[in-house]
C-alpha cells in the first residue's frame, strides 16, 4: 500500500456519539489559576498591535496545505508479495469454544432483556446492538466465561454490563443480607468513572439495585462506608480495591457472582499483575467471568487460562485493527525540522481542527506549557495527565466532554455556548491536550480529530489513541507527526489502515509564522509558570501553618491533633513495599554471615 497521491481535504460531517458520558458530579472545583493568568496576559497581548496572535482567520474555502506524493525510501510492499504471514489472533488464543457465527439483531428488544432496562437503553439514545454485544450478550446470559477481544469504541463496555444487570434484576438482594455479587476491574480511574456513570444510567428503573465506585483519588471515607453496605455491583480500580478489602471489615468478594476484568492487557502491566492476582483470590470460585480487551497478549492468554473455566473466544476483528470510518493522515518531519513540531501543531489547530480535537503528547510538562499556548492563542482547551488530582481530571474530562453532547450543539464552539449557557461555572472548552491517560477506553462524546504530536512506539498504543474518534461506525479523522525514527510503526500503520494513509504537507511560511507567534509568547509562558511555581509553594506554606496551630491548639487544650487520632491504614502498596524491604535486609543480614564466617575460617 502507497501513499494516495489524489488527496483532498474534505471535511467530513462527524456524526455524533450516541453514548454521551456523564462524569460524576460530586467531583471538587480545580484552582483555574491557570486559566486566570492566560485570560490577564492575553487581554494585554490583544491590545498590543505589533503582537498578532489574537486571531488567525483563514478565508472560507481556503486550505494552504497540499497533497504530498513524497514517501519513504523504503516504501510498504503490497501484502500479497510477503512469504511470511502473521497468525490471525483466533489462531494464537485457540480455546475450546469459539464464537464464529452470531445473529445480528436490529434492536436490543430482540436480547430478551428486562424492560428497565430497555426503558433505560431508550433514554440513553441506544437502540441498535453492536457486534460485539450481539456476540457476547446471549452467552453470557447463559453464565459462560468469555475471553472477547474487539477494537476500541465497539461497544464492549455495554456487552459485559447488560448480561450482569440482567441478571441481577431479576434476583435481587434482600437488603437485610446485603451481599456484593458484582464486580468490575478498570486500570484506570477515569475509566472506572465512565464505566459506573453508564451502570448507573442504566439501573435508573431498577430500585432494588446499589451500586458503587471504587477509586482512587476519590474520598476514602465515603467509598470505604458505602461499601460497607455491600452494593450488588462495584466499579473499581485494583488498588483502592484491595486496599477497601483490607481495611473495610464488612467488605469481601466471597459472593462474587460476576466478575469483569476490563481492558485485561492493562491490568497485566507491571503495576496490577500482582493486585490482579490477589483480588482473583479474593473472589468465589463459583463466579462467572468476563475478560474484555481491545488487544491480546500472550499475559492475557495466561491469566485467561488461570481466571476462566471453559471459556468461550469471541474474537471480532485484529487486534491491531483502526476503525473502519477512521481517515488517517500524516506530517513528515524532516531530521533537522524536529524543533517545528510544536508550530506545525498549533497551525494544525488554529487553521483546521478548532472543535472536538484531542491532541496527545509525550509528557505532562508538554501538556501544560501548549495549554498555556494555546491559550493565549485564544483557543480553549484544557489538560489531562498524571500531575492533577482526580478531581482536576474529572472536571477535565466533564469541561472537554460537555461540548457537543447534543445534535442542537455539536457544531458549535465552546465559547457560543458558554455564551448561550450564561454559567461561567461549566467552561466547557474544544480541545483536550492529554498525555497516554487518556488514551484507553474512554468514551468521551463526539471526538472528531486525534492530533499525535510524536508517534507511538507500537501499533497497539497507536490503535488505543486513534479510537478516541471514529467510535462505533461514525466518521474521524486522525494525523499525526512522522520522524524519520518511526517508520517501523508508520509500515504497520499503513498495512492495517482501512484507507489509503494520506500526507499532508504545511507550508513552510506557515510554520515560520506560528514559529515566530510562539517565540514572542515564550517570555509570557515563562511569567505563567513562576506565578504558578510561587502559588504553588504558598499553598504549601500555608498548609504547613495550619497544621503548626492545629498541634498548638491541641497541646494547649490537651488532645491529640486529629491527625495522630486517625486509625492505621493498611495499603497494599506499603506491604508489598515492606515485602521488599524485609527480604533486602535478609540479605544483606545473609551476607555478613558468610563474610564473619569467611573471615573466622581465614583466621
Amino acid at each position: 500500500m502507497i501513499f494516495n497521491p489524489n488527496f483532498s481535504f474534505d471535511t467530513p460531517d462527524i456524526a455524533p456519539i450516541v453514548d454521551a458520558q456523564n462524569i460524576s458530579s460530586t467531583h471538587i472545583s480545580i484552582n483555574r489559576l491557570v486559566d486566570t493568568l492566560i485570560e490577564t496576559y492575553r487581554k494585554d497581548i490583544c491590545s498590543d498591535e505589533s503582537v498578532e496572535v489574537c486571531s488567525d482567520a483563514v478565508p472560507p474555502g481556503v486550505l494552504e496545505d497540499e497533497s504530498s506524493t513524497t514517501q519513504f525510501t523504503d516504501v510498504v510492499r503490497d501484502k500479497n508479495n510477503r512469504v511470511r504471514k502473521k497468525k490471525d489472533e483466533s489462531e494464537k488464543f485457540n480455546f475450546a469454544h469459539a464464537v464464529t457465527k452470531y445473529k445480528q439483531v436490529s434492536s436490543f428488544i430482540e436480547l430478551s432483556l428486562a424492560k428497565p432496562l430497555l426503558k433505560s437503553l431508550t433514554e440513553m439514545s441506544l437502540d441498535k446492538p453492536t457486534p460485539i454485544q450481539c456476540a457476547c450478550i446471549p452467552v453470557a446470559l447463559l453464565h459462560r466465561d468469555i475471553c472477547a477481544c474487539a477494537r476500541t469504541g465497539s461497544g464492549k463496555t455495554l456487552a459485559f454490563l447488560l448480561p450482569i444487570l440482567e441478571r441481577l434484576a431479576k434476583k435481587p438482594t434482600d437488603f437485610n443480607h446485603a451481599v456484593t455479587r458484582a464486580l468490575v476491574i478498570s486500570p484506570t480511574r477515569e475509566l472506572a468513572v465512565q464505566i459506573f456513570n453508564v451502570a448507573e444510567k442504566l439501573v435508573k428503573y431498577c430500585p432494588k439495585l446499589r451500586i458503587q465506585l471504587a477509586a482512587g483519588g476519590l474520598d476514602l471515607h465515603s467509598q470505604e462506608a458505602s461499601l460497607r453496605l455491600n452494593p450488588d455491583l462495584v466499579v473499581a480500580t485494583p488498588g483502592r480495591l484491595i486496599d477497601h478489602l483490607s481495611n473495610a471489615p464488612s467488605f469481601n468478594l466471597q459472593h462474587i457472582e460476576y466478575l469483569v476484568l476490563d481492558e485485561a492487557d492493562k491490568l497485566l502491566d507491571e503495576y496490577f499483575a500482582e493486585q490482579i492476582g490477589e483480588i482473583i483470590k479474593f473472589c468465589s470460585t463459583k463466579r462467572q467471568t468476563l475478560l474484555f480487551s481491545a488487544t491480546m497478549t500472550e499475559n492475557v492468554k495466561e491469566l485467561a487460562v488461570l481466571s476462566l473455566r471453559d471459556p468461550v473466544q469471541v474474537f471480532l476483528n485484529q487486534a491491531t485493527a483502526v476503525a473502519q470510518c477512521l481517515h488517517q493522515e500524516f506530517v513528515r518531519i524532516r531530521p533537522h525540522r524536529e524543533d517545528d513540531r510544536r508550530a506545525i501543531v498549533v497551525a494544525l489547530l488554529m487553521r483546521h481542527f478548532r472543535k472536538r480535537t484531542i491532541v496527545f503528547l509525550p509528557t505532562k510538562k508538554d501538556c501544560h506549557k501548549m495549554h498555556i499556548m494555546l491559550g493565549l492563542l485564544g483557543l480553549s482547551c484544557t489538560e489531562l495527565h498524571g500531575n492533577m488530582t482526580q478531581a482536576q481530571r474529572l472536571e477535565a474530562l466533564k469541561r472537554f466532554s460537555y461540548v457537543g453532547t447534543s445534535d442542537e450543539c455539536k457544531n458549535k464552539s465552546a465559547t457560543d455556548q458558554l455564551t448561550e449557557m450564561n454559567n461561567p461555572d461549566i467552561r466547557p472548552v474544544d480541545i483536550l491536550l492529554a498525555t497516554d491517560l487518556a488514551s484507553r477506553g474512554l468514551d468521551i462524546p463526539n471526538v472528531q480529530t486525534v492530533i499525535n504530536y510524536t508517534l507511538p512506539q507500537t501499533m497497539k498504543q497507536y490503535v488505543h489513541r486513534v479510537g478516541r474518534t471514529a467510535r462505533i461506525m461514525n466518521v474521524g479523522r486522525a494525523v499525526s507527526l512522522v520522524g524519520e525514527d518511526d517508520r517501523k510503526v508508520m509500515k504497520e500503520i499503513m498495512k492495517q489502515a482501512p484507507y489509503p494513509v494520506k500526507a499532508r504537507v504545511i507550508a513552510s511560511d506557515v510554520i515560520a509564522t506560528y514559529q515566530s507567534k510562539i517565540t514572542r509568547l515564550e517570555p509570557i509562558i515563562g511569567k505563567i509558570l513562576a506565578a504558578e511555581a510561587e502559588e504553588r509553594e504558598l499553598r504549601a506554606a500555608q498548609s504547613q501553618l495550619s497544621k503548626a496551630e492545629e498541634l498548638v491548639t491541641c497541646v494547649k487544650s490537651g488532645t491529640a491533633p486529629l491527625s495522630c487520632v486517625e486509625r492505621r491504614v493498611d495499603w497494599f502498596a506499603e506491604r508489598k513495599r515492606d515485602k521488599k524491604t524485609i527480604g533486602r535486609k535478609l540479605k544483606v543480614s545473609q551476607s555478613k554471615k558468610r563474610k564473619i564466617g569467611c573471615d573466622s575460617d581465614s583466621e
